[in-house]
């Protein structure tokens, strides 16, 4: 497998995904690496084995599709949604001029992959986190489901107004604001 082609393909998909979900472009750099050595140093400290991925500031860092299965614990037929995923970040950031709160950009992230089979069937408010400190493999599932909920509820209209809303003072008072309410039904 050439993984140059495939990570191109790859990105090209993920990157029509998600600029019909948000409706804006962006500029971006995408780096592969081959070791979990390269991994943690871009990451700027140790990662977990099921960390195979991550974008921040215009980035986005994934193992090589060669590499993919043995450094981290996917499967590569997950390599396209893992780089949509990553992908979303990158527009959500550029959105909202933060990844804050973790639990909506992890669920939009999330959401826009695919549809996750997920094995809860309530949502536990102690994985919507805000920040990354106490973050769990779990959350993703609660963030997943919020976020499902949340569409489900508001539309992708509204809820990209909310998020715009946010974004004019992305901080945690006027996240509690405008997305408090909205939470009592979790």
């Amino acid at each position: 497998m050439d993984d140059n082609k495939f990570l191109e393909k790859c990105v090209k998909k993920a990157y029509k995904i998600n600029k019909a979900f948000w409706n804006f472009d962006i500029k971006f750099n995408v780096r592969s690496v081959l070791t979990r050595k390269d991994m943690d140093k871009e990451w700027e400290g140790k990662t977990q084995k099921w960390m195979v991925a991550f974008a921040w500031n215009k980035k986005l860092i994934i193992f090589a599709p060669s590499v993919y299965e043995k450094l981290g614990c996917h499967k590569l037929e997950s390599y396209q949604d893992t780089v949509t995923h990553e992908m979303n970040h990158l527009f959500y950031q550029k959105f909202v001029g933060t990844y804050k709160p973790l639990w909506l950009s992890e669920g939009l992230a999330t959401n826009i992959q695919k549809e996750m089979n997920i094995k809860i069937k309530k949502i536990n408010p102690d994985f919507l986190l805000y920040t990354e400190k106490g973050w769990h493999k779990k959350s993703y599932e609660h963030s997943y489901l919020a976020v499902k909920l949340l569409l489900d509820k508001l539309g992708k209209k509204k809820l990209l107004h909310l998020l715009k809303k946010y974004s004019k003072s992305p901080k945690k008072d006027n996240y509690t604001k405008l997305f408090g309410p909205y939470l009592k039904v979790f």
